[in-house]
């Protein structure tokens, strides 16, 4: 296969459902080296096998050097800087035609400098939403601007993402690349087909009434994901409500204080703990609903994750994932995680679909995770790289 070019991307880490997104790339005919921060994220157990599979598809991998600056006693948002002191020298034994570094920090400015240098153009790809940058200082909003005047385009994740560059950071819409985070949706629906029995088993152990509606939580157990916030909404719900209900939280066990919130509220809750990525299919499958309860979130890969299930959607408004997968009223319902009268209402609207409504919510996901499938994730990045290319490192459209 023809070489389409050599692409370095560098990241914090690979998260495994990016590594379609990399195999798809690989596929087509670029060169890629990814080069991380760190191989696993601080607070997840994820294994790396899927890393096998890069290596398999000829994408190099790599681990960036460097050292880590504690900021916490500064008070500021970020806890930690990464400071990647050999990075000129790793992109230069990568011999990149485009460098794409998912960082709107001192690693992009630095591999700016370096790009400028060696006359290789250099991608911020920035996965953001409006929520997640709200308590930015002006001066942290001033360097962004000016880190990205000189990029000759943005990769980001969609539409919450794309108003907050354009409204705040001032890009110029032409400049923007939509690359959203997506599932293969065919290979998801085969993965959900394949442990179909594992998934009524765990139905069977989770909810044996007939008459009970599961609504599935997929993610970390922390305060910005909104648990306490989902529980506080759902005490509002009247007694038969609270009593067709059972909340499955996968990817972390209870906190005491969570604990004390699901018993005060009279909400039945399975803690599941956390679950590896090619395990999670059994779990959507034996659910009913998906709820994502976020107070902030750049996007929230369990909306894909649940629309591609054929599941009603239950989302936050600040998750980032929300304008691009949740049709209100058609695949699932919006809700201000902050109002637990909202929150309640969401839930209830769901309580009282009939069977055929829910069915038809089930087809409208589908149908979503269909138009939002990884494959025009890779179309989407295949097309802006070869653009780049193709003009010299400026847009070509």
């Amino acid at each position: 296969m023809t070489s389409r070019g050599r692409v370095t991307f560098l990241l914090n880490m690979i998260s495994p459902y990016w590594a379609p997104f990399y195999e798809g790339l690989a596929e087509l005919g670029w060169r890629l080296t990814v080069l991380v921060s760190s191989l696993r994220e601080d607070n997840r157990e994820h294994s790396l096998s899927f890393m096998d599979r890069l290596q398999a598809a000829g994408i190099t991998l790599g681990e960036l050097e460097g050292s880590v600056v504690d900021l916490t006693s500064l008070g500021v948002r970020t806890d930690f800087l990464q400071v990647p002191v050999a990075l000129g020298d790793a992109l230069a034994a990568t011999s990149p035609d485009l460098v794409v570094s998912n960082q709107l920090g001192l690693r992009t400015w630095m591999a700016g400098r370096w790009g400028r240098r060696s006359g290789v153009p250099v991608v911020p790809w920035v996965n953001a939403s409006r929520s997640t940058e709200t308590s930015n200082s002006p001066v942290r909003e001033h360097v962004r601007r000016r880190l990205l005047a000189s990029a000759p385009a943005v990769f980001t994740n969609g539409t919450e993402a794309r108003g907050y560059l354009e409204g705040s950071l001032g890009v110029a819409p032409a400049r923007i690349v939509e690359v959203p985070y997506a599932v293969p949706a065919d290979a998801w629906v085969a993965a959900l087909g394949s442990v179909r029995a594992d998934s009524e088993r765990l139905r069977s152990a989770i909810a044996p009434e007939g008459d009970t509606l599961v609504l599935l939580y997929v993610g970390q157990v922390i305060p910005r994901k909104g648990l306490a916030e989902l529980l506080a909404g759902l005490d509002l719900l009247p007694p038969e409500g609270k009593k067709r209900l059972r909340l499955c939280v996968v990817g972390g066990e209870a906190t005491p204080e969570l604990a004390t919130a699901a018993e005060r509220a009279g909400v039945r809750v399975h803690w599941e703990g956390f679950v590896q990525p090619e395990d999670l299919p059994a779990w959507y499958g034996m659910a009913d609903a998906l709820v994502l309860p976020s107070l902030e979130d750049e996007w929230g890969i369990v909306l894909n994750e649940g629309a591609a299930s054929g599941l009603p959607l239950l989302a936050s408004r600040l998750a980032g994932a929300t304008p691009d997968l949740v049709r209100d009223g058609r695949n699932g319902y919006v809700f201000d995680p902050l109002t637990p009268a909202d929150v309640a209402s969401a839930a209830g609207r769901l309580l009282a679909l009939d069977p055929a409504d829910r069915a038809h919510m089930a087809d409208a996901s589908r149908a979503v995770a269909r138009e939002r499938d990884m494959s025009h994730t890779i179309a989407a990045a295949d097309a802006a790289l070869g653009g780049l290319l193709r003009a010299g490192g400026g847009m070509d459209r």
